[in-house]
Parts: C-alpha cells; sequence; structure tokens
C-alpha cells in the first residue's frame, strides 16, 4: 500500500490511532487516543450486547466493527466532538449499537475529564445525554442512564 501522507507507522496508519488525538477543540484534563476510545467503545459494545441485546447477532464482528469504528477518516483527521456531529439513525441493529456505545464512551469521558468553560461543558454533557437517549430509544432499552453510571463510576 502506497501513502503520500507521512505517517511515523509507515505504509500502516490504522496504527496512528494510538497517537492521533480526541477531544482536540475542547479542554480535558488529560488526552485520549483514538486507539483507546476505540477500545473503550469495543468494550461497551460488549456490555451493551450482553446486558441488553436479547436478538441473535454475532457479537464477535460486531466487537471488531466497533474497534474499527473511527479509524478510517479519525486517524487522519483527528476527531469531532459528538455534540457536533449530525445525529442520523442507522438502520442496522449492529450499527445502532455501537454508535449508542460510542456516545456513552464520549459521554463517560467527558463527564470525568472536562475542564472546559461551563458552557462548553454544559453544551458538550447535554449534547451527549440527547443522543445517548435517542439510541437507547432506537434500540429500545430502558434503563441506559443506571447502566452508564455503573460502568463510568459516575454519580448521578
Amino acid at each position: 500500500m502506497n501513502s503520500n501522507f507521512p505517517a511515523p507507522f509507515g505504509t500502516c496508519p490504522a496504527l496512528r490511532a494510538a497517537i492521533v488525538p480526541r477531544w482536540a477543540i475542547i479542554k480535558m484534563a488529560r488526552t485520549q487516543s483514538v486507539a483507546e476510545h476505540s477500545f473503550n467503545v469495543a468494550m461497551i459494545t460488549r456490555a451493551i450486547l450482553s446486558n441488553f441485546i436479547k436478538d441473535q447477532l454475532d457479537d464477535n464482528a460486531i466487537i471488531v466493527k466497533a474497534l474499527d469504528h473511527d479509524w478510517k477518516d479519525e486517524i487522519y483527521t483527528g476527531d469531532i466532538p459528538s455534540p457536533a456531529k449530525p445525529v442520523n439513525i442507522p438502520l442496522a441493529q449492529e450499527d445502532r449499537i455501537i454508535k449508542l456505545a460510542d456516545v456513552i464512551e464520549a459521554y463517560i469521558f467527558a463527564y470525568q475529564n472536562c475542564i472546559d468553560t461551563l458552557v462548553v461543558r454544559v453544551w458538550v454533557i447535554k449534547g451527549l445525554q440527547e443522543q445517548i437517549n435517542s439510541w437507547a430509544v432506537a434500540l429500545g432499552i430502558e434503563n441506559i442512564w443506571l447502566f452508564i453510571c455503573n460502568i463510568g463510576g459516575i454519580d448521578e
């Protein structure tokens, strides 16, 4: 594979995910890479599948897809905070599950680490809460906030 992009990992740009930061436009107490985020999304996807989804799905394939969910554009461009992205509900159930896990992961990280102005913090947290509620409704999941508080160590 040839690339004109000078990456420190040569011809394997997917490995760049370990050095590409998320939350570049919002001040956080610590940095997070696309690789860390993708791993967390995969683990949250696994938890959603085992706790809420009763359908016969290929859990392993969905978890692998969750690992890859941000590795196409974001390894080159960085990431855009979820509240700034349009909410388009995908038709495939596995994509909905991954998107819910994606937004839950962003919410937990932002809740624990956002040190930006109060206006930005409220915008990020409220936007993520609204998206989580939309995805949970789309999947028919109830009690999602108890689940989030448990996995994120959040007291709400």
